[in-house]
Parts: structure tokens; sequence; C-alpha cells
């Protein structure tokens, strides 16, 4: 019996002893790879907040963008209407013009038309140099 403890007491001193060289040894090992975990996780969540940083950034950029091409777009769009409309305004004032201008010309033939059915041309005299004066007979008599 007192050889089975022996080797019983030697087995587990044993067992302790691998036991402490296996922990030391994965601590040895285990540390500087934890330290290199930690490092390379400190340096991958570092990049995926630049990444990030850099993704809000782009997407930023590209509102700003839509913003501007949708401004520059609203605004051509309104210049060219703008240029329509005084095209087309320009060409109704034209018109209009020409219109007022034919209109006036027509009065004013309506007018003296009516002023010969008034007053023959063989009653016209010339009243004064060189302002022509033209006027009835019965009323030149008043200008000598």
């Amino acid at each position: 019996m007192g050889s089975a403890l022996s080797s019983y007491k030697s087995k587990r001193r044993d067992k302790k002893e691998y036991k402490r060289l296996l922990e030391a040894f994965q601590r040895s090992h285990i540390a500087p790879n934890i330290g290199l975990a930690t490092q390379k996780y400190r340096a991958a969540t570092e990049m995926m907040k630049e990444i990030e940083a850099l993704e809000r950034k782009l997407f930023f950029e590209q509102v700003a963008l839509n913003v501007t091409e949708n401004r520059c777009d609203f605004l051509d769009d309104n210049y060219r209407l703008l240029h329509d409309n005084e095209t087309s305004l320009y060409w109704q004032k034209s018109s209009c013009q020409t219109n007022l201008e034919a209109l006036k010309k027509k009065q004013e033939a309506i007018q003296f038309s009516r002023f010969k059915d008034e007053n023959p041309l063989e009653q016209w005299v010339v009243c004064s140099l060189p302002n022509l004066y033209f006027g009835r007979v019965e009323t030149l008599s008043s200008c000598h």
C-alpha cells in the first residue's frame, strides 16, 4: 500500500507540475498573442471608424452634389423659361406695337378722308411759308 500511495502522490505531483507548466506556457504564448490580438482589434476598429467616416463624408458629398445638380437643373429650367417668356413677350410687344402703328395709320387715314370729304381740295390755300398751313378759305381771311 505504501508503494501505491507514493505512486499516486508522484502522479498527482506530476499532473500539478504538468498543469503549472502548461498554464505558464499558455500564458507566455497567449499574452503576446492577446496583445497582438488587441492591437489588431484596435487597428481594425480604427480602420472601421475611418471607413465609416469616409463613407459618411462620401454620402454627404453625394447629397450635396445631388442638391447642387438639382439646383442647377432648377435654375437652368427657370432661366430657360424666363428666356422663353422674354422672347414671347418681345414678340407680343412687337406685334402689339405693329398693330398699334397700323391702327394709328388707319385712324389718321380715316380722319384725313373725313377731313377731305368735309373740305374739298379746291378750297385749300397755303397761308404761310415755310410752315405750311392748310385751312379753309373762310378761315384764311382771318389770317391776313
